[in-house]
């Protein structure tokens, strides 16, 4: 049982009323088989998402471009991939024309 002084022990009680019981369980622990490409995205995570997340919530006008960022670059992408991979990408993910993607 967590102790009273603990930040969420209100929940606690909370859900302890209700009939749940407190299980306790080991913490995740990430296997690595790159290890560049590893740190790298745990430094992205930690550092640069927290930022955009702070900027967006500063500035809602901007959620609206970034949704039509990756809207325009998934378009893109999956041109790119009907252009080289052909028969193997179904035909619902097809695009024509690479250039009307980003209008």
């Amino acid at each position: 049982m967590p102790l009273p002084s603990h930040p969420n022990y209100g929940l606690f009680q909370f859900k302890a009323g209700l009939g749940c019981r407190l299980v306790g369980c080991l913490p995740y622990q990430d296997l690595v088989f790159r290890r560049l490409a590893y740190q790298t995205f745990r430094r992205v995570e930690t550092s640069l998402l927290p930022r955009v997340h702070r900027l967006l919530a500063r500035a809602p006008a901007l959620v609206g471009v970034m949704k039509r960022a990756v809207r325009c670059a998934n378009r893109v992408k999956r041109f790119l991939l009907s252009a080289f991979c052909g028969s193997m990408i179904p035909p619902t993910l097809e695009v024509t024309d690479a250039t009307s993607a980003c209008r």
